[in-house]
C-alpha cells in the first residue's frame, strides 16, 4: 500500500512491557517507520514505510522470536529518468538522439555547460577529450587549437575545425575566443565533417547553440567577483511580444579583471581584459509549419598589453617601452527561414559577419626603442546555406 510493505502473521502474539505495539522511526537509510501491532485472533502485523517505495523484506518466526530483514525500496523513477534522459543534438543538421549519431562526438546540455562554468571555447575545449584551445601571448589574441592533432599553427594554412555558432561559420581562429552566454547546447564532433559543414571541418566542428526565444517570460542572471578586480556578468531576458506568433529573447556578458603581470619600467600592469558581448533574437512563426528567426549580435574587448619577455626573466614582471594592447570586435547578422511539411523540410540561413582585430606590442621586448609590432586583421563574410531534407 503506497510506499508501505504489510505482513500478517497468524498464530503469533507480541508480548511487550507496555503497549501491545512497537514502534522504531528512521531505523535504517530509505526506511521511515517500523511498527509491529497484535491484532485479534492471535496475529501480529507488520508494517514497514519506505521513503520512496516499499522496502523489501523477508520475515521469518523461530521460538519467542521475529526477525526481520529489510531492504529500501527502489523505485523505477530512477530507472525511467535514465531511459527518458535525451541529449538531442543536429551534428547531422537534423534532430537525433546522441546515441543514434555514428560520429565522435562530445556533447553537452545548457546543464552541464552550467555545472561545469563552461563560459568561452577554452572551457568547452577543458571539458573536451582530444581537442585543446590555448591563447598564443595572453588575453584574446589569436587562439590556437588543436583537435585530433590538426591544428591552426600554421597562419597561412586554412583552418582545420569550423566554428558555428546557430549555423553561422565564424572564420579566423583569432576571433573564436568570445564569452559563450545563453547557450542551450554545445557540440564537438571529432574527425572530418566537410560533406555538410564545409571545407574548414577536416579535424572537426563545433557546434554552439543558443537558447531560443520562448512564449513565457524568464529571466536569468548572474554576477561573480573575485581577486583581482575580476567581475563577470551574465543577463538573459525572454518573453512573448504576439502571444504564440511573436517572441523576442535579449542577452549579454560584460566582464573586466585586472593584469596578472607587471611592466616595472613603467610602473603599470599589464594584461588588464575588458568587455563583453550582446545577442537579440526575434522569433516569428506565422503558421505550423513556418518559423522565420532574425540573430543579431556585437562583441567587443579590450586586452591592455600582451604579456611577452625573456625566459630567464620573472615571469610575472617585464620591462619595456610599450604596454600594447589587443582589441577585438565583431559584429552578426543571420535570417534563419524554416518551414517543416509532412514531406519535406526546407531550410535557409542567411548570414553576415564583420570581424576586426588590432594588436600593439613591443617590438624588441626591452626598454629601448627599438620599435613595435602593429597588425589589423579584418574579415567581412557573407553566407548562404540552403537545406532540403
Amino acid at each position: 500500500m503506497g510506499n508501505a510493505f504489510i505482513a500478517d502473521i497468524p498464530n503469533a502474539v507480541l508480548r511487550l512491557p507496555e503497549d501491545d505495539e512497537f514502534q522504531s522511526a528512521d531505523p535504517a537509510t530509505g526506511i521511515t517507520l517500523v511498527t509491529v501491532s497484535n491484532l485479534p485472533d492471535e496475529r501480529i502485523r507488520i508494517a514497514i514505510t519506505g521513503i520512496d517505495a516499499p522496502p523489501v523484506a523477508d520475515v521469518r518466526t523461530t521460538e519467542q522470536r521475529l526477525v526481520l530483514s529489510v531492504t529500501p525500496g527502489i523505485t523505477d523513477t530512477a530507472t525511467v529518468d535514465e531511459d527518458s534522459i535525451q541529449i538531442i543534438v543536429t551534428a547531422q543538421r537534423t534532430e537525433e538522439d546522441v546515441q543514434d549519431v555514428p560520429i565522435s562526438i562530445t556533447a553537452f546540455t545548457d546543464q552541464q555547460i552550467e555545472d561545469a562554468n563552461i563560459d568561452t571555447s577554452r572551457g568547452v575545449a577543458d571539458n573536451t577529450p582530444n581537442y585543446t584551445v590555448f591563447d598564443a601571448t595572453g588575453g584574446r589574441f589569436f587562439d590556437y587549437y588543436s583537435l585530433r592533432g590538426l591544428s591552426n599553427f600554421n597562419f597561412a594554412s586554412r583552418d582545420a575545425v569550423g566554428f558555428f555558432i546557430d549555423d553561422v561559420p565564424y572564420d579566423y581562429g583569432g576571433f573564436i575566443n568570445q564569452n559563450l552566454v545563453d547557450v542551450e547546447r554545445v557540440e564537438v564532433l571529432r574527425g572530418p565533417q566537410n560533406i555538410l559543414y564545409g571545407r574548414s571541418a577536416q579535424a572537426g566542428a563545433i557546434n554552439v547553440i543558443t537558447r531560443r526565444p520562448t512564449n513565457n517570460f524568464e529571466f536569468n542572471g548572474t554576477v561573480s567577483y573575485r581577486s583581482f578586480d575580476n567581475l563577470e556578468s551574465q543577463a538573459s531576458v525572454s518573453g512573448p511580444i504576439v502571444d504564440d506568433r511573436l517572441r523576442f529573447r535579449l542577452s549579454g556578458s560584460y566582464g573586466s579583471r585586472d593584469g596578472y603581470y607587471e611592466n616595472t619600467f613603467l610602473d603599470d600592469d599589464v594584461d588588464d581584459e575588458s568587455g563583453g558581448n550582446v545577442r537579440g533574437q526575434i522569433l516569428w512563426t506565422p503558421s505550423e509549419d513556418w518559423e522565420v528567426l532574425v540573430n543579431a549580435s556585437y562583441d567587443d574587448y579590450h586586452t591592455d598589453g600582451v604579456p611577452l619577455t625573456f625566459i630567464d626573466s620573472d615571469p610575472f614582471e617585464l620591462a619595456q617601452n610599450i604596454n600594447g594592447f589587443n582589441d577585438l570586435t565583431s559584429n552578426t547578422q543571420s535570417l534563419r527561414a524554416s518551414y517543416s511539411g509532412s514531406n519535406l523540410r526546407f531550410t535557409s540561413i542567411t548570414a553576415r559577419r564583420y570581424s576586426a582585430q588590432a594588436n600593439v606590442s613591443d617590438l624588441d621586448l626591452t626598454t629601448l626603442d627599438g620599435g613595435q609590432f602593429t597588425s589589423e586583421f579584418t574579415s567581412k563574410v557573407f553566407s548562404q546555406e540552403v537545406r532540403l531534407q
